[in-house]
């Protein structure tokens, strides 16, 4: 989204595709740009307020004429744009995106100056209402006003083209017939004939009051109710039922929504599948090399691709990068490389079993749901350990029964390896608050290993604070 340099509209974009303009003071949208084939991504103004740039992961950015709508023209791109922004100087773009170039494109024109008017009618109610507010303590006009000052107030509230001697003539005519002064507060009160039924409404409520009962007794028989209720909250015997926590299974489920690979057209290039596995080794991977191995795909491609996998970075974003994309390839893949996904988490290395552990919930089938469960109940603590992630991730999507989920959940809490037992606090947490709090509690009141007693501990309190601060949301 992007304002305009005026203040007076707004351009948006988004999945749908479609470019629109926003008129800020009528809250609707004034007109709707196409063109673009894919997700906008970003939008800015030019300085002339008469253009604006929009960029999309359909590899363009567009240049729109603001008052007819037209695209004027189409910028080319090798990748997906992400971001662009205008240069001060007005006929200049700066874009950059999933090819890993930053561009800078010379447009073929110059920008125009934007003639705003000298005055707008509409500025009338909103220039009486602040010389009011600006008047000198004891003033009965409004004359001598500090023009300048009153000229920023309206330039700040949209009205970028008044002038001091404009203004000073409107105060002038504000000053000889102050019986005709309407404020902004004259017209809101006007436009609001809602306020005498609630005058209505308050006078009847008055009258209602008037036939109850004295306070004294009114309140004697609601303190009665009020004992009688409370007595049947506090003792009524409870049952508590097993279910999953609404808010940890949506935390899982944004967890296990995978971002989806760019579509890097037909794949054409020289040495098909090899080549792509090739790029694909880099230590910087783009999303086109990646959506094509999932076309090209082959037996073998899963070991191959994570025998080379570097996941960590000194760069903090590029580890969180090659994090996201590895799992949403993988994911991508498909049925047809569950078995191998399987197979990694079961023998693979610790890097290996952290990406299948969160590639599998994402392929949302019943081979993948079986390795998961399957790994819970692994002799080996590394798979056991991995696989408890896998399991949070089934929760979320309700792949997995409450009995059965919370069976599996009790033996990783109760396993003899710290490292399992850690990661199995966050697959507690996802249970209604009375049986994740009580586990929970007991973890951290009982571990042997001080650091997993110290993580049950701090997730018991972030459950108790979460139920504390949102009483009205389900648990």
């Amino acid at each position: 989204m992007a304002i305009s340099p005026d203040g007076r509209q707004a351009a948006s974009g988004g999945v749908d595709s479609a470019v629109r303009l926003w008129d800020l003071r009528a809250r609707r949208a004034v007109r709707e740009m196409a063109g673009h084939t894919a997700e906008v991504t970003s939008v800015c103004f030019f300085l002339d307020g008469r253009h604006l740039a929009s960029s999309s992961r359909d590899k363009t950015v567009r240049v729109w004429h603001l008052e007819s709508g037209r695209c004027l023209q189409t910028l080319w791109h090798t990748g997906a744009v992400l971001s662009l922004a205008a240069l001060p100087a007005g006929n200049t773009l700066l874009t950059g995106g999933t090819d890993l170039a930053l561009r800078i494109w010379r447009l073929d024109w110059e920008p125009e100056a934007r003639a705003l008017p000298a005055w707008d009618e509409k500025a009338r109610t909103h220039l009486a209402t602040l010389a009011t507010v600006r008047a000198a303590p004891g003033t009965k006009t409004i004359r001598g006003m500090y023009v300048d000052t009153l000229v920023q107030d309206l330039r700040h509230r949209g009205f970028g083209g008044v002038q001091p001697e404009t203004v000073a003539a409107r105060l002038d005519e504000l000053a000889a017939h102050p019986e005709a002064v309407t404020s902004a507060w004259d017209e809101i009160r006007s436009a609001a004939p809602v306020a005498a039924r609630r005058v209505a409404a308050a006078q009847a409520a008055r009258r209602v009051r008037s036939r109850l009962p004295p306070l004294p007794v009114f309140l004697a028989v609601a303190a009665v109710i009020f004992a009688l209720v409370l007595g049947v909250v506090l003792f009524r015997p409870r049952k508590v039922d097993l279910a999953f926590s609404a808010h940890q299974m949506a935390r899982a489920q944004q967890d296990v929504a995978t971002a989806k690979l760019f579509e890097g057209g037909d794949c054409a290039d020289e040495g098909g599948y090899e080549h792509y596995l090739e790029l694909a080794r880099a230590p910087v991977v783009g999303e086109e090399t990646l959506s094509c191995l999932v076309k090209l795909q082959q037996p073998g491609l899963v070991d191959a691709y994570l025998g080379t996998l570097k996941l960590d970075d000194p760069d903090r974003l590029v580890s969180q990068r090659n994090r996201r994309l590895a799992i949403a390839f993988l994911a991508a893949l498909g049925e047809r490389a569950t078995s191998e996904l399987c197979h990694a988490l079961q023998t693979g290395t610790d890097q290996a079993k952290w990406v299948a552990a969160r590639a599998l919930p994402a392929q949302a089938n019943a081979a993948a749901d079986t390795c998961i469960i399957d790994g819970v109940l692994s002799p080996d603590p590394a798979v056991r350990a991995a696989a408890a992630t896998g399991l949070r991730l089934l929760m979320g999507t309700q792949r997995v029964p409450p009995a059965r989920a919370w069976e599996l959940a009790q033996s990783l809490a109760h396993d003899a390896d710290p490292r399992v037992r850690a990661e199995a606090i966050q697959v507690v947490a996802m249970f209604d608050f009375k049986h994740a709090v009580d586990t929970l509690t007991a973890v951290g009141e009982k571990d042997a290993d001080a650091v997993v007693a110290d993580v049950a501990r701090h997730t018991t309190q972030e459950l108790r604070n979460y139920r504390f601060m949102n009483p009205d949301r389900p648990y």
